[in-house]
């Protein structure tokens, strides 16, 4: 502490209360954030339009920046400086009890290790959520085949304990056996 004090030229009080979590770490001014090298050379005035003309964000980076950042870079900063277009959409949908259930696959596999044997196994995560609770439900599988779809089924009908009126699953990957 006594170190780190006499290096930083603070006191060890103030050492102390930002190891412990007391006081925020100080960040010099040069060092805030600044915009990138990259945002200097975009047109906002057109990405702003073309936004308001309904363009999607995507297409907008593609046309006027892919050239010179990552997409994820490009909708990072652009929210962060014009925080006031990220106004959520959110579409309000009501259900009666024991209505629907909604089922897919979820996203990429996920990759786990038997400890056992040190192999590196894939699984894929079934999901789904009732309509009306929107109570969740998620099980691994080794793969997306019809068994384990079925099965999946079944547990997640045991976990609700029911079956609703209507199982609705998103679009599905081509059926294998």
């Amino acid at each position: 502490m006594r170190e780190i004090a006499r290096a930083l030229k603070v006191s060890r009080t103030t050492v102390r209360e930002i190891r412990d979590g007391v006081k925020p770490v100080p960040v010099p001014e040069r060092m805030r954030a600044a915009d990138p090298l990259w945002m200097g050379q975009v047109a906002w005035p057109g990405v702003i339009e073309d936004l308001r003309q309904g363009h999607a964000l995507k297409l907008i980076w593609d046309e006027k920046a892919k050239t010179l950042t990552t997409y994820a870079n490009f909708w990072k900063q652009f929210y962060r400086k014009f925080p006031e277009y990220r106004a959520a959409s959110v579409t309000a949908r009501e259900f009666t009890a024991g209505e629907r259930v909604e089922v897919d696959w979820a996203g990429d596999p996920i990759e786990w290790v038997d400890l056992k044997s040190g192999e590196l196994h894939k699984a894929w995560v079934f999901v789904s959520g009732l309509g009306f609770s929107q109570l969740l439900f998620a099980w691994a599988t080794p793969d997306m085949k019809n068994m384990h779809w079925l099965a999946s089924h079944k547990r997640m009908f045991e976990f609700y304990g029911g079956v609703p009126h209507v199982t609705v699953p998103d679009c599905l990957p081509p059926v294998s056996r």
